[in-house]
């Protein structure tokens, strides 16, 4: 068992769980409920943790991984425009706040 990614943001582990899984990774997310341990405990101790169950799969994962956090500093660099309404948007969000559209 190898740990492969820690974040404080539950979506960002929860989605590489997804990607990983879809390739037939199996996986493990230790402290998924544990934020409210902070105070007790450090919180960056209290971080979920996403874990693969095969070690012959970890240059794999740790490739998904790195193209993951590539993707999220480029995403978050930029803000877009819906081609629908026109709306301005956080590079963050995948559909418009205004009117639902997709981002493309």
């Amino acid at each position: 068992m190898k740990l492969v990614y820690k974040s404080e943001q539950r979506f960002s582990v929860n989605h590489l769980e997804l990607q990983l899984n879809q390739l037939g990774i199996k996986t493990l997310i230790k402290n998924e409920f544990a934020g409210g341990a902070a105070g007790e405990l450090s919180p960056i101790d209290v971080w979920p943790e996403l874990w693969i169950l095969e070690d012959t799969h970890e240059q794999l994962a740790l490739k998904i991984v790195a193209e993951h956090e590539q993707n999220q500093q480029k995403g978050n660099d930029i803000d877009w425009f819906c081609r629908s309404c026109g709306e301005a948007n956080g590079a963050q969000f995948e559909l418009c706040w205004q009117c639902q559209t997709v981002r493309n």
